[in-house]
């Protein structure tokens, strides 16, 4: 029976941000349906007119959450609890994904708050090809576990010889620059900010055959 090693293999690859993800959220309440719909169509109608006139196709805008229900508070009279309907509450959360440009987001809170619109705004840098950066990271990680292999072996008067196995341990993802806040304060920042680079992490479990 060939005598084996196993070796753990780390890598981190990092790359530059060239996609930004924004996310709008809208919260309506009023005491009646008919309302709290009007108020909705009105704003969500101003929303898309300020979008095309950033040059942002509306097809672009995804919904990722709408829900329409009644809202209660609980009231306490000094003996019980009672629920007390507020009204009717209007709730949603729209993306969008666009190729990273400062001047294009300049654009869209630009358009925003001369709209009139005041949708809580969240903004995410990310990577456009995140799978090419997990492969390079997976390569990384299984060349830092065959190195570490022949070090082992040649400290032992060894040498690897064939990779029996290769597993992945874990991997992760993420670019962790965020800015939040409404159209009218983004549009007074600077936009010239630095993203924080994404970060690809992947960990292997190499077993080698040793001779």
């Amino acid at each position: 029976m060939n005598k084996t090693i196993k070796v753990e293999g780390n890598a981190a690859v990092q790359r530059k941000p060239d996609r930004m993800d924004l996310a709008f959220a809208y919260r309506f309440q009023k005491e009646k349906y008919e309302e709290v719909l009007q108020l909705f169509e009105t704003s969500y109608s101003r929303f898309l007119e300020a979008m095309e006139k950033a040059g942002v196709p509306t097809e672009q805008i995804k919904t990722a959450h709408f829900s329409v229900h009644p809202r209660y508070d609980q009231e306490y009279d000094g003996k019980v609890y009672h629920q007390v309907f507020q009204g009717f509450e209007i709730a949603t959360d729209l993306n969008l994904r666009l190729p990273l440009s400062f001047p294009k987001l300049s654009e869209i809170f630009s358009a925003l708050s001369e709209s009139g619109e005041t949708p809580q705004v969240g903004l995410t840098f990310s990577l456009e090809e995140e799978k090419e950066v997990l492969e390079e990271a997976m390569k990384e990680a299984v060349l830092d576990a065959k190195e570490k292999a022949a070090t082992i072996a040649e400290t032992l008067g060894l040498s690897i010889g064939h990779v029996i196995s290769v597993e992945e341990v874990s991997e992760s993802y993420g670019s962790y620059s965020q800015v939040e806040g409404s159209p009218r304060l983004l549009k007074a920042m600077d936009l010239s900010m630095t993203p924080e680079d994404a970060e690809a992490m992947m960990k292997v479990l190499l077993t080698v055959e040793i001779l």
